[in-house]
């Protein structure tokens, strides 16, 4: 019992030092300024406390594919919050709020042992994707943590709140439906019924709770879904895109998850259980593979490596890493798909990547965080089913890896804001706001811009401006420049400059 009670401590001092380390690393993206377009969810839940707002739904929806509900929910925070900063930082804790409470219900309820749940959380912490993610002012975080928040209670037998949070999960965010195979997985799973009707029954109380909700929401608060921009760009079906798409996600999952890949790689073959035949077939199958995929690298959605693409720019290196990557993802199905106690659920794993693939026409890496969490259940299940040793060593080697690339995305992402920074201030001293078009810095800080916001994007009256800050091309009528270097490589430069 006394040793019991020593491991029990152990392993929570672990989870507790690794959760340490992730907030010594990351708190300062708590007061990042927004990027990518975040700001358009806390203009919105301005409009939602206070009707009056110009920055209304049908603005939202020109460059926004998401729900409205997201900006519904956090329209609170304007009840106590005054200054745009502060609303930044309870987004993003409230981010972070929901997925400790998803923490606590998987420490408590799930039934595994408390080593593999702390090697789970380090590799959800770490993996550049998700802890990127965390911190955005997006939907996607907070569904996904509410998504696997209703597995774990559908797991629990609680199936009506099960019903509740992936409703309210899929509110948040649509896309939360492609982890539903996973969902239906667990049904058949856990709940024996003689009569497989009552599986078939509590399958169809989902969809249609998924769709009543969804239905009443958009009849009284959005009553627009997008504009057709993005109806042609997330829903335009087709199977060769399909299939692009499937590959684009699965070797995008194998990339983050490579180190454990190699380990099992090395670890088979010197235990005999992978021969040179097959790693040849496995070789000449990845040569082909990844030379078709060179050729339509990076030209559809944001399936990119983010900053590190600025610095790949030798096209062998390039090639080199999609053959690697594409080597090991053929070698991890081999894998799974010969062990039997895991290939069924390695098999839904895949069948969520097909579904996703063929559910949005413009893949994008942050979807992945919805299946990231299986992926990493299957690799320590593979390591404890086959008594692989020196997980924890790789765990600690991922930990180290993966930080120093969420680093530096970290460190490339301040300096533009940095750079960013001058160039708005420079403007807002001298008060130059209306006679300047945002041009460059349009996704991170446009909402310093309303003439341009109500103009251009939601009346569609193209204005002329005195000044735009772009991308120093017209180097006569430049007033301010910022460049941006990564690694002594210059990947960026914007400049203020007049146009009139």
């Amino acid at each position: 019992m006394i040793k019991k009670n020593k491991l029990e401590y152990i392993k929570n001092f672990e989870a507790i030092f690794v959760i340490t380390i992730f907030f010594f690393l990351n708190y300062s993206r708590f007061i990042y300024d927004t990027f990518n377009l975040e700001w358009y969810f806390v203009e919105l839940s301005q409009y939602f406390f206070d009707k009056n707002y110009y920055f209304d739904i049908h603005l939202f929806k020109q460059n926004q594919a998401n729900t409205t509900f997201y900006s519904l929910l956090a329209s609170v925070l304007n009840n106590f919050l005054i200054s745009f900063k502060e609303k930044l930082i309870f987004f993003r804790i409230l981010n972070i709020l929901f997925f400790f409470i998803l923490l606590y219900f998987f420490y408590k309820t799930i039934k595994i042992s408390l080593e593999e749940k702390s090697q789970i959380l380090s590799l959800i912490l770490f993996c550049p994707i998700i802890t990127i993610y965390a911190f955005r002012i997006y939907p996607d975080f907070i569904s996904i943590c509410i998504s696997w928040l209703s597995i774990i209670f559908l797991i629990n037998e609680k199936k009506k709140i099960s019903i509740l949070l992936y409703c309210l999960s899929f509110l948040l965010k649509p896309v939360a439906i492609v982890i539903f195979p996973f969902l239906i997985f667990v049904i058949f799973k856990k709940f024996n019924y003689k009569k497989k009707f009552e599986n078939y029954l509590l399958i169809f109380y989902y969809i249609f709770f998924l769709l009543v909700a969804y239905i009443l929401y958009f009849f009284l608060f959005e009553q627009i879904i997008f504009n057709e921009y993005y109806k042609t760009t997330y829903y335009n079906f087709n199977f060769y895109n399909t299939f692009l798409n499937f590959f684009y996600y699965y070797n995008y999952s194998i990339l983050l998850i490579f180190p454990f890949i190699i380990y099992l790689l090395i670890f088979f073959f010197k235990k005999k259980k992978i021969s040179i035949s097959e790693i040849l077939y496995i070789t000449i199958i990845a040569l082909l593979s990844s030379s078709f995929l060179k050729f339509h690298l990076f030209n559809n959605g944001e399936m990119n490596y983010g900053y590190i693409n600025k610095l790949l720019i030798n096209n062998y290196i390039v090639h080199f890493l999609i053959f690697t990557n594409t080597f090991l993802g053929i070698f991890l199905f081999y894998i799974f798909y010969k062990e039997k106690k895991i290939k069924i659920v390695f098999l839904v794993f895949f069948i969520c990547l097909l579904f996703l693939s063929t559910l949005i026409a413009r893949p994008a890496q942050r979807y992945l965080v919805y299946f990231m969490p299986l992926l990493f259940f299957l690799i320590i299940e593979i390591y404890r089913i086959k008594k692989i040793k020196h997980l924890k060593l790789l765990i600690i080697f991922y930990i180290f890896f993966f930080s120093g690339i969420t680093y530096g995305q970290k460190k490339y992402q301040e300096t533009i804001m940095n750079s960013e920074k001058k160039i708005i201030d420079f403007i807002l001293e001298r008060n130059l706001n209306d006679l300047t078009s945002p041009g460059e810095i349009y996704h991170s800080r446009g909402n310093l811009f309303k003439k341009f916001l109500i103009n251009e994007i939601k009346l569609k009256n193209q204005i002329l401006y005195t000044y735009k800050i772009d991308g120093c091309d017209n180097n006569i009528n430049i007033i301010l420049k910022e460049e941006v270097y990564l690694l002594n490589f210059k990947i960026k430069e914007m400049c203020l400059t007049k146009i009139n």
